[in-house]
């Protein structure tokens, strides 16, 4: 047999000018083959009782690294923050796949223009949510049966488009019902009443002229959301190209992330966790699953989640106004020189 070299040197894929997040898969698949081998010569019960748990804090900040490799996000990191617990909160399941949460924020990617990359920033998100499913131009059905039969973490895009004019008001319902447990669709099927839950985690992405555009018809709905408001990169920014080593890493930290959420499934349901002073009835309804996700981590992220709290709560998810005037003025003024 084959032996497999553990050092990260040896290992074969290694690459030190690669991030971290793509050595450690390297390093895992080594690891996973070294442990394949060991169960063969070995009761299954053995290996599983080597297994360490996992850390919450090392789980967030593979999620973390890999959506800002992959994305240009807004501000100081407080938004970035906001969406890997949103994440971490989405991965919370009990046995029969529903969450665990009171209520589930939903995280919407607003810009004012097109071409800031709400659209893959969502895509990026859903790509390490559990059981992601994107939909466009979907029925109130399709909605209803994706989140309460396929327990369907849900995305909708182009969501101005969607809930324009009067457009889809029933998938509106759907979306607001989904924020509590209580939400159900009903509906009548050979002469009795067919009920569905409509709780999950949902995502959106839109212009802005979903809040403005609407004549207040998502009012409700917009006070049960984070807000992602991107904002263009530089001039001649571009994503790093997706290829299937991507792909491997993003279906990893799911994966890892499901497990972690699972070992932790009795705090994560059970906390009630402090909320910073000044955040309103509401808004500590949207962070609570997200601070008991971070509470539950550890490491850096109880301290993170209550600063993007704090800053995201006052600013409404409005990116850093004065960070963004002086990276403008940096790409202006760089080829200026000294007169």
């Amino acid at each position: 047999m084959e032996k497999i070299s553990m050092n990260p040197i040896l290992t074969p894929g290694y690459n030190p000018a690669k991030s971290d997040v793509w050595n450690r898969v390297h390093l895992e698949r080594a690891a996973a083959a070294q442990q394949a081998a060991v169960a063969v010569r070995e009761p299954a019960a053995v290996v599983t009782q080597r297994a360490e748990p996992l850390v919450g804090a090392d789980e967030l900040n593979y999620a973390r690294t890999y959506l800002s490799y992959f994305a240009h996000w807004p501000g100081s990191g407080a938004t970035l923050d906001m969406v890997c617990l949103w994440i971490g909160h989405a991965h919370a399941r009990d046995a029969s796949g529903s969450l665990v949460w009171q209520a589930s924020p939903r995280l919407l990617f607003q810009s004012a223009e097109p071409g800031s990359g709400k659209s893959h920033a969502m895509r990026l998100t859903a790509r390490i949510c559990p059981r992601p499913a994107l939909f466009t131009e979907p029925s109130e059905a399709a909605v209803a049966h994706a989140v309460g039969k396929e327990k369907a973490t849900l995305f909708l895009d182009e969501a101005d488009i969607l809930f324009s004019g009067r457009r889809k008001a029933a998938i509106r319902a759907v979306c607001n019902d989904g924020y509590s447990p209580m939400g159900e669709w009903a509906r009548v099927r050979s002469g009795s009443v067919e009920k569905i839950s409509t709780f999950g985690a949902l995502g959106l992405a839109g212009l802005e002229s979903l809040e403005t555009g609407t004549d207040g018809r998502m009012t409700a709905f917009l006070t049960r959301c984070l807000r992602v408001r991107m904002v263009r990169g530089e001039d001649g920014y571009r994503p790093p190209r997706w290829d299937r080593e991507a792909s491997y890493v993003a279906s990893k930290i799911s994966e890892r992330l499901s497990a972690w959420a699972g070992q932790e499934l009795g705090r994560l349901e059970d906390d009630v966790p402090d909320v910073p002073d000044g955040v309103g009835n509401r808004q500590a309804e949207l962070w609570e699953p997200l601070l008991a996700v971070a509470d539950a981590a550890g490491g850096r992220w109880p301290d993170a989640a209550r600063a993007a709290c704090e800053e995201l709560t006052a600013t409404g998810g409005q990116a850093d106004a004065q960070a963004e005037t002086a990276s403008e003025l940096d790409r202006i003024m760089a080829g200026w020189g000294q007169r």
